[in-house]
């Protein structure tokens, strides 16, 4: 089990399971590359340019705080 997390995430991402997630019509996911305390990090292939990326899922629970998350999102944010 993964810290922050109680239980085994698999082996897609959370995201691709819903039918309306902008994740899943945007992107076709090729392989996981990691994971880490927020979440893990999948090879996509952006269905509109063609082109692979790194995109980091990560599930937020009801009540979760998520200050952290979005102090790392800032700062990824401003590397690009």
């Amino acid at each position: 089990s993964e810290e922050g997390s109680s239980e085994e995430e698999g082996e897609e991402p959370p995201l691709v399971r819903s039918k309306s997630s902008r994740f899943t019509t945007d992107f076709e996911v090729l392989e996981r590359l990691g994971k880490g305390g927020f979440g893990q990090v999948w090879r996509v292939r952006n269905r509109l340019d063609g082109l692979d990326y790194a995109v980091k899922s990560v599930r937020i629970r009801p009540g979760q705080d998520v200050s952290k998350l979005l102090r790392e999102v800032n700062t990824l944010s401003r590397m690009h």
